[in-house]
């Protein structure tokens, strides 16, 4: 029994599709463009030779659809994303941390923390002599920085732009904290440079120097480009010289006062465009320090004579004199010598233990050097350069002049400070008692400098939402 639809002669010689099936004859596999159902009638034994070949062409599936090669992804430059160097972005279910520098963190926090370390390897002697307590100074130091690092956090979410609208009381802020000294000032070391107000206790030119930051920002953002206006140039100059001045004659603390305004210098170096008023005046000044040193050189002193002249002269000459800077001098030489490359090991300093004065303090570059060695100091060198680079690096990111400048007023500070500290240590200028900073025994010289750093956290901060709302 021939099957309906198919001719039982077999095939013919007629015009066949491109799939090789009889034009007009169904398929033998679908009909009307729905599967046969295969019965034994219907069943591929039952065909011709022609009739399977055309069912196993017809059934044949479709071949599937070669998947589209990848697109390669741009490479990206830089660590991998979530590996230990990626520090640019962290992101948690709860919350979530932008605007943050994390290089410029973790430089920080590795300063701070060998701060510390160094503060009771340096300090343990003195410690265990005056407070039978190895830790005294450790402690107090680690509470200053907790302390200082709250501060700056705080500091860090507080829109900066705030600070700038309340210059002038910045400015009549630090004339009276260091005025403060006359009433509630406490002597220490023959000079009267704390203030005492209940359980705190702080330093005042600390305070001035974060003041004075602030308020010359904001008056170079008030001048702009008219600030090298012969007038304008020279008001800015003057400014500083108030507080200044109220530093060394209130405080006798002539190091901040030159720190104060050598942070105004820099300012100012970066807001013009000239150059040539500088360098008359750094030749002035170079000639001015160089007369002086060769007027004490050959001057006799008596005991009339003022101990900063003093220390001038234990300064050329240290082992001639007897005055108390020629024995720190010569004592911190002793101690970066004996350290050579690699140092004695931590905590094996000699020079600590009675010889060198204040090794927890103005001196611990010294105590460094001889347990650490060459190559401990030149670490701690570079973490400050670290720290430094990635302030210029948020500096040249601001996008309003008030933030670049108090950014930059804050890498001045640091930046004179640390070399200040080196060089007294290493005997290159006169004795002038100046702290290391984030290293250095001091709760307010670390208070007020972390809260500095948050202001620079709270200009990369700021600026990197602004520009991310700018780009959506």
């Amino acid at each position: 029994m021939a099957q309906q639809g198919w001719d039982p002669r077999g095939p013919r010689r007629t015009t066949t599709t491109e799939h090789g099936r009889q034009a007009g004859s169904p398929d033998p596999g679908r009909s009307q463009g729905r599967p046969t159902r295969v019965t034994p009638e219907t069943s591929p034994e039952s065909f011709t030779r022609e009739q399977r070949r055309n069912f196993r062409y017809t059934n044949r599936p479709e071949p599937e659809a070669e998947p589209e090669p990848e697109k390669k992804k741009p490479r990206r430059r830089g660590p991998a994303p979530g590996s230990f160097f990626d520090f640019g972005r962290i992101k948690f279910r709860w919350f979530r941390i932008e605007g943050v520098d994390f290089n410029f963190v973790i430089s920080l926090l590795f300063l701070l923390g060998f701060g510390l370390l160094m503060v009771y390897s340096a300090s343990a002697y003195v410690a265990v002599r005056d407070f039978s307590d190895q830790t005294h100074f450790f402690r107090s130091q680690l509470r200053n920085d907790i302390i200082g690092l709250i501060f700056m956090v705080l500091v860090a979410y507080f829109p900066y732009r705030f600070w700038q609208k309340l210059r002038h009381v910045e400015y009549a802020m630090a004339l009276l904290v260091v005025a403060l000294v006359l009433v509630f000032g406490v002597e220490s070391h023959g000079a009267t440079r704390w203030v005492s107000l209940g359980p705190i206790q702080f330093q005042p030119a600390e305070a001035a120097k974060l003041a004075i930051i602030l308020y010359l920002a904001a008056i170079v953002d008030r001048y702009g480009k008219s600030i090298d206006e012969p007038m304008n140039f020279i008001t800015f100059l003057l400014l500083p010289l108030p507080i200044c001045a109220e530093i060394y004659l209130l405080t006798d603390n002539l190091s901040s006062a030159i720190i104060v305004y050598g942070i105004a210098g820099v300012m100012l170096f970066v807001a013009t465009r000239g150059f040539k008023v500088f360098g008359i005046l750094l030749i002035i000044g170079g000639a001015a320090a160089a007369g002086i040193v060769g007027y004490v050189a050959n001057m006799t002193l008596t005991e009339e004579s003022s101990f900063r002249l003093g220390r001038i002269v234990a300064w050329l000459h240290p082992e001639n004199s007897t005055d108390r800077a020629a024995h720190q001098a010569l004592q911190s030489m002793y101690a970066i010598g004996s350290g050579g490359i690699w140092g004695k090991g931590l905590g094996q300093s000699v020079q600590k233990l009675g010889s060198l004065p204040e090794p927890h303090n103005d001196f611990i570059f010294s105590v460094i050097c001889e347990e650490l060695g060459i190559v401990g100091a030149t670490v701690l060198i570079l973490l400050y350069l670290l720290l430094l680079g990635r302030m210029y690096a948020i500096a040249r990111n601001t996008t309003d002049r008030y933030g670049f400048m108090v950014v930059v007023g804050t890498m001045a500070h640091i930046a004179l400070q640390t070399v200040l500290n080196i060089a007294v240590a290493t005997n290159s200028i006169p004795n002038t008692g100046v702290s290391l900073p984030f290293v250095s025994f001091g709760g307010s010289s670390a208070i007020f400098t972390l809260m500095e750093i948050g202001l620079v956290m709270s200009v990369h901060r700021y600026n990197v939402l602004e520009a991310k709302e700018e780009r959506a």
